[in-house]
């Protein structure tokens, strides 16, 4: 049995630093180029391995490529599960990433992403998937997450937390009535600050998630990832939404890739572990802060005793 599930992509990342993102017919000299695991859905179950809490599996597919084989391999290295990983015979995900020497990122990624995807139902192993605690998506291949969630609520109800990270390209694919609509499924939305205000049309974080909240009653927690300003816990006290928002913690950052996957993986476990909200708020923030200290997106990827210690030393 394995705890958490991810169901997504995974991708090889190739890094190249350079001093600035380049101005149009601008060429720059890469200081460095470094080839690394990456994928949102699979840098976060590598995050819920090394916080060493709960088990983790990847659902989804591979290329049967060199690049495909590095990424199973290293989700082997990491624990992760991979038993619900298919093979397909396409080229595997790799993604282009610009690093600065201020830490911002640029992303141009694959279009195989849509080559490795799952076919529906034949790939899914749901009986193998009910017995998770947890499933988290980003619907970055919505059929598999539709299939998949409404599956897991049909046959275990509420005995299985569905985490949903919501980014503004996935909205921008499927469009905001299918979006909206996959949120009645969902337990808690961990959501980057541009897709809970594309999603909404509001301009700030803060009301866009009182509007989620205030439609979907099955959400028990939102939680805003603000960047470097921290994240924003929207939950219901009673009838009544309260909002607070947990700064930062101050650090030079390296590499901003993947910051958000380590919040989601310290979140979710910590929502399981059932932390009180300031316990997970800043053991999330830590989590994404360390991320930030090395390049490649799970490189800082840390223990949850090196998370605590971290907090330890710089509340």
């Amino acid at each position: 049995m394995v705890d958490i599930l991810g169901v997504g992509a995974a991708a090889l990342d190739m890094i190249a630093s350079v001093p600035h993102f380049p101005e149009p017919d601008e060429k720059v000299d890469a200081k460095q180029y470094t080839f690394l695991p990456g994928g949102v859905t699979a840098n976060y179950v590598t995050g819920v391995a090394r916080l060493g809490l709960f088990s983790a599996g990847f659902v989804g597919a591979l290329g049967n490529d060199e690049a495909g084989n590095i990424l199973l391999q290293d989700f082997k290295k990491e624990g992760v599960d991979t038993t619900l990983i298919k093979v397909k015979n396409t080229s595997s995900a790799t993604n282009f990433i610009l690093l600065t020497d201020d830490g911002d990122k640029a992303i141009i990624q694959s279009p195989f992403f849509m080559g490795t995807r799952l076919d529906i139902p034949q790939d899914i192993d749901m009986e193998y998937i009910l017995n998770a605690k947890l499933i988290h998506t980003t619907c970055v291949h919505k059929e598999a997450s539709d299939y998949i969630v409404q599956e897991a609520r049909k046959n275990k109800g509420d005995e299985i937390l569905i985490s949903f990270d919501l980014e503004k390209q996935v909205i921008s694919a499927h469009g905001k009535d299918q979006i909206l609509k996959f949120l009645d499924y969902v337990d808690l939305l961990v959501p980057q600050k541009l897709g809970i205000t594309e999603l909404t049309g509001e301009r700030y974080p803060a009301d866009a998630a009182k509007v989620i909240m205030k439609k979907k009653r099955n959400l028990k927690l939102i939680a805003v990832t603000l960047g470097g300003e921290g994240c924003m816990i929207t939950y219901r006290k009673g009838t009544n939404i309260q909002q607070k928002i947990f700064p930062a913690f101050k650090i030079n950052p390296v590499d901003v890739t993947g910051a958000g996957d380590a919040f989601n993986a310290a979140f979710t476990v910590g929502f399981l572990k059932g932390w009180d909200y300031i316990k997970i708020a800043e053991v999330s923030n830590a989590a994404g802060a360390l991320n930030c200290l090395k390049i490649g997106a799970r490189t800082g990827m840390c223990s949850l005793q090196e998370v605590e210690d971290f907090v330890y030393t710089n509340r």
